[in-house]
Parts: C-alpha cells; sequence; structure tokens
C-alpha cells in the first residue's frame, strides 16, 4: 500500500517564510482535472488566481493535506464566516448553527444531530423508497427519451420528503430549487453569479412558496403526527419545541423542510445522473451490476442486508462518487496563523481544501480516469490509503447525511436496472460536467427507455392477456410496461409476493371494464357517478381539483386532476390523484360504497 508522505507544518510563520506560489492557470486550461495537474507540477499549496479585483485563493490539495485537515482543521481553521451569510439569509438572522460551524461546538451539534441523518433512519423504509421510485418512473415507456437531471431531481424529491418529512414536495420542487440556488450563489464568494439576486422576483416567489411547503407540513403534522408509522425529522421537531418553545418558535419549525433538500436534493440527483451515465457508457460493467441486482430481486424484496451482501452495486456506487465527485471543495479562512510545506498561511487567507484531488492520483488510484468498480474490493482497497477518499468532505466537517444518501444511491440504482432497459441518448453521449452550481452532468444528458426482454417481462394474474397469457414469474417484483397489451397497461407489481397481484392502471378510453376513469371517460366511466368524501383526504370536488388532498400522505397536489378506481376489496373505491407536475400517484383508501 502506498503510503503519502506526512506533510510538514509548524504553528506559527517566521519573518522570511513565503507566500504560496501564485500559478499560471493557462497552463492546465486543457486538462479534464486541472487542479490535479497543478497539484502535480506546484505541490501541496499554491494560489491560484481569481477574476477581477478579487486576491488569489489559496489551494490545499493531495492526500496528506487530506489527513492533516481532518486531525487539525479545527486548530488553525474557520468554517463559521463562510456560512455567517447563507445561515442569515435561511433564518434571518446570525442562527444558533452558524455559532456551531467550528470546534467544540461543531462536535456538539453534530453529535447532537447525528440521530436525525443516521442511515439507520431509512434502513426500514427499503421498500417505500422503492415504490417512491416506481411510481416516479411510471411514465416511462419503451422508446421514450428522459431528461436525466430532471427526473433525478423530482424523485430525490419525493424520496427525501416522504421519508424524512412524511410530505411530497410535489408542485414545490423548483421552489426549492430557486431557493435554494439564489441563496447559494449570493451568499458563498466562490459561487459563480447566475443574474438573479435576493431582491428578485424568482427569489421572493420561491422563498414564499417554501415557507408555505413548510407551513403547510407543519399543520399537516399537527392534525395527523407520524404520517410513516413512525416520527419523521419534523415530528421529532414538534415534540422539540414542545419540551424547549423558547429554541423553536412555529417559524424556524416551517422551516425544518430545507435540511433535508438542502443536504441531499442535489448532491443525490446528481450523483445519480453520473452513475447512470457511468454505468450506460460501461455496457460490461452495466450488465454485472444488473444482473446482481436482478437476482437479489428474484430472492424477495430488497433489504440493508441483501444490499450490503452486493459487491458490484456497492462499487458502482462508490466509484460514481469517486470519480464524478458532486462536492469537489471545502472552503475555509484562515484563523491562526500556521507554515504548511513552506509557505506561510495568514489569518483571513481564504482556503480551499481541494479534497477529492486524491480521487484522479495515478500512485492511489491506477488508471484513475476509466470506471473500475473493483477498486473497492479485497485486496485493492484503494480507497483506504489514508487521505485517499473523500466525497462526503473531511473529519468533522464530513456529510452528516452521508449513509442516507448512500442508501438512496444503492436502492435508487438497483430499482431502475431492474425495472428498465436503458441506453444512451444518443448512444454516442459524451458527458460534459457543468455547474448549476454543483456539478451536474450537462449537455442535456438524455437516456432511452428500451423494451424488456421476453424472460424479463413478468405476467399480470388480473389481465393474463397482456402478456399472451404466459406463466406469471415467481416473486414478481416489477412495475413495466406491456408494450403487446391492446390498452398499453402499466402493471404494478408488489415486491416480495410469490404472485403477482397487480391492478391495471389503463389511460384510454374505452377501458371502463377495469373500472378507471381515463382522461376522456365514455359514459360508462361518467365522473358524475364518483362524487365520494374521503375521509382519509380531503373531499372531492368535480368542478375544481384540489389544492391539497391526501392529507393522510401529506401530499400537495395543486391543479391535480382526480381519477377513482374500484379497491383492491369488495366494496371500497380507491381515489387516485394523478399530479400533473409530478406524474406521482396518490392512492388513499375511501370509506364509501363504490
Amino acid at each position: 500500500m502506498i503510503q503519502p508522505q506526512p506533510i510538514f507544518w509548524e504553528r506559527g510563520i517566521a519573518t522570511d517564510t513565503p507566500a504560496p506560489p501564485l500559478v499560471d492557470p493557462t497552463l492546465v486550461e486543457q486538462e479534464e482535472q486541472p487542479l490535479v495537474a497543478l497539484y502535480r507540477r506546484y505541490g501541496p499549496i499554491f494560489r491560484l488566481p481569481q477574476s477581477g479585483n478579487e486576491l488569489a485563493r489559496i489551494i490545499l490539495a493531495g492526500p496528506e493535506v487530506n489527513v492533516f485537515v481532518a486531525r487539525h482543521e479545527d486548530d488553525f481553521f474557520t468554517t463559521r464566516e463562510q456560512w455567517e451569510a447563507f445561515d442569515a439569509h435561511m433564518s434571518r438572522e446570525v442562527s444558533s448553527v452558524t455559532k456551531a460551524r467550528d470546534g467544540a461546538a461543531n462536535r456538539q451539534r453534530r453529535a447532537t444531530s447525528s440521530r436525525n441523518w443516521s442511515r439507520a433512519r431509512i434502513l426500514d423504509q427499503i421498500p417505500q423508497m422503492i415504490e417512491i421510485t416506481q411510481a416516479a418512473t411510471a411514465e416511462w415507456q419503451p422508446g421514450a427519451s428522459i431528461d436525466v437531471h430532471a427526473s433525478m431531481r423530482r424523485l430525490v424529491a419525493e424520496q427525501l420528503g416522504r421519508l424524512l418529512l412524511g410530505a411530497s414536495p410535489g408542485g414545490y420542487l423548483d421552489d426549492f430549487l430557486t431557493f435554494l440556488n439564489i441563496t447559494l450563489v449570493n451568499t458563498f464568494p466562490t459561487s459563480k453569479e447566475t443574474g438573479e439576486r435576493f431582491d428578485s422576483v424568482a427569489y421572493t416567489r420561491a422563498r414564499s412558496r417554501v415557507r408555505e411547503f413548510g407551513r403547510l407540513a407543519y399543520e399537516a403534522h399537527l392534525r395527523h403526527p407520524q404520517p410513516n408509522g413512525k416520527p419523521d425529522m419534523l415530528d421529532e421537531a414538534i415534540t422539540q419545541a414542545a419540551e424547549h418553545p423558547e429554541a423553536l418558535d412555529t417559524t424556524r419549525l416551517s422551516m425544518v423542510v430545507l435540511g433535508p433538500m438542502l443536504a441531499g436534493l442535489d448532491t443525490v440527483a446528481n450523483s445519480l445522473c453520473f452513475a447512470l451515465y457511468a454505468l450506460l457508457s460501461n455496457p460490461e460493467v452495466c450488465q454485472r451490476v444488473q444482473a446482481e441486482v436482478d437476482a437479489a430481486f428474484r430472492t424477495g424484496p430488497l433489504t440493508w442486508e441483501k444490499l450490503k451482501s452486493m459487491p458490484d452495486l456497492h462499487g458502482a456506487m462508490m466509484e460514481t462518487l469517486r470519480r464524478y465527485p458532486v462536492a469537489s471543495g471545502h472552503h475555509v479562512l484562515v484563523a491562526h496563523p500556521l507554515t504548511v510545506a513552506g509557505f506561510r498561511l495568514s489569518p483571513g487567507d481564504r482556503v480551499n481544501i481541494a479534497m477529492t484531488v486524491p480521487h484522479f492520483l495515478e500512485e492511489l488510484y491506477p488508471d484513475p480516469m476509466r470506471f473500475d468498480i473493483n477498486r473497492f474490493r479485497e485486496p485493492r482497497n484503494e480507497h483506504r490509503k489514508p487521505g485517499a477518499y473523500a466525497p462526503f468532505g473531511l473529519g468533522d466537517h464530513t456529510c452528516l447525511g452521508a449513509g442516507i444518501a448512500e442508501v438512496q444511491l444503492m436502492v435508487t440504482i438497483a430499482t431502475l436496472l431492474h425495472s428498465f432497459a436503458l441506453e444512451l441518448d444518443p448512444p454516442t453521449y459524451r458527458l460534459v460536467v457543468a455547474h448549476h452550481p454543483t456539478p451536474v452532468p450537462g449537455n442535456n444528458f438524455r437516456i432511452k427507455v428500451g423494451e424488456l426482454s421476453d424472460e424479463k417481462l413478468p405476467v399480470c394474474h388480473a389481465r393474463p392477456e397482456s402478456t399472451g397469457g404466459k406463466e406469471a414469474e415467481p416473486l414478481c417484483s416489477r412495475r413495466d410496461r406491456h408494450a403487446g397489451s391492446e390498452c398499453g397497461a402499466a402493471v404494478s407489481h408488489l415486491p416480495g409476493n410469490d404472485k403477482c397481484t397487480a391492478s391495471i392502471q389503463l389511460r384510454v378510453a374505452g377501458c371502463h371494464r377495469h373500472s378507471l376513469c381515463s382522461d376522456e371517460p365514455d359514459q360508462s366511466c361518467a365522473p358524475a357517478a364518483y362524487q365520494p368524501a374521503c375521509r382519509d383526504c380531503a373531499a372531492w370536488d368535480r368542478d375544481r381539483p384540489p389544492d391539497f388532498i391526501c392529507q393522510q400522505r401529506s401530499q400537495t397536489f395543486a391543479g391535480s386532476r382526480c381519477l377513482l378506481r374500484r379497491g383492491s376489496r369488495p366494496g371500497l373505491v380507491d381515489l387516485l390523484v394523478l399530479s400533473q407536475t409530478t406524474d406521482l400517484l396518490c392512492l388513499a383508501p375511501l370509506q364509501d360504497e363504490f
């Protein structure tokens, strides 16, 4: 195992200690990883010129730097000033979080918050995560071209909202993205300008809408606590507020919803985009991962125990985070003088700790630009070399939600590969990384949905003719489109059942014999005949689509249209709210007779 040499450092600065060398970035502007090339040329510390009159920013890079920062960051650096403006715009004041960004206060804050962000919080919700993924991709028909970034954002937002907050963001997703992105680019000095400012109409509207969503979610939790059957983040915040009302008022409670969105929305969504690109552009690797995933689904529901025994899937997740890191730098200010590798760092100096530079060093990762999912297995274990792997940060500033993100990535990738035949669209697409403001696949990254092979098409017992009357496969845990059926039926299969007890959701007129109203119902599917009252959801109004229906699941579907179908039990009806903005289904049981 290659061991990086410890970096030379000492407290204080001698009078003759020079400043780090000022580099010429034009020398590496053609490099795919320019900071890696500068590290090779200048070593672990150098200054990078900035645009305009801004002072050059100091770069610290390399595995030896990662080891040093993980151990000594709180001794010499501070992040408080970097976050102060951001925290102030989030809460309209310098919050207690700002004061707890460094040192012992930061460690205490992390210890208090760690349970909220623990992987254990969602391990028993893996089946729900699969259902959310299936619902978010229910309209992916063979031949369709999918905007990957937009789709992954919607999918991850639903996962975070429903699993961690018990509330679906639905039509508020764009408001969350606008609010968070404008706040980031206007409060962090290294962010690129987007033209939108805090006084813009877009920001004002987005902030108001985010607050509205937080208020609705908060009020829904007061009426119906624990919508997931156990306390979620909002439930726990409400309990904490009851015990310490001076610390959390109603306004701050309603803003709890920002935490999961800020921490995970773009990071997980962008990582999913990169994972899909990496797998689809490496067919042999993709086939290995897909075979492992299909084998796992054939033996029953996906669980954490199964995920831990899937080395190809786990390797694909870790290699995505190495090869396409979405958080490449950690910005700090020097708080106390020190000398690093013979160069001075003075209080007030702005420093970028380029923590993912080691991801692309050949001495740590042979052929580093190659997507290689075997790097993380015995005997290689390339990521275990000191300072080599830092996709979620370093030391006491490592992302608290890293475990949740890893589960989301593995479960979502597994579900997508098991449910669809996917390919790049066009097949010759080559990735360009853009920044909005975090790294994301650019130049219109799309995938095409292909036809599943015959051996992967399950049969629905409710309507076997949809697949030619073939025998049902055991453990039919998929959600597939049967392209050969006369109605283009979408068949929903329940994970873990030894038989497919699916219902068919038909979307065309003339399918009234399956008891579902379509967008253009015929006479036997007249909307006037279906106006039951729902005891769990808001009453259905045929003349005005509900603005907040399905209180049971705390989902907001503004401007949605209501569809009804016969329920799985005799004499019951299910109300389906089909969102026009998210294409997701909200099912809630109605107790009135059909």
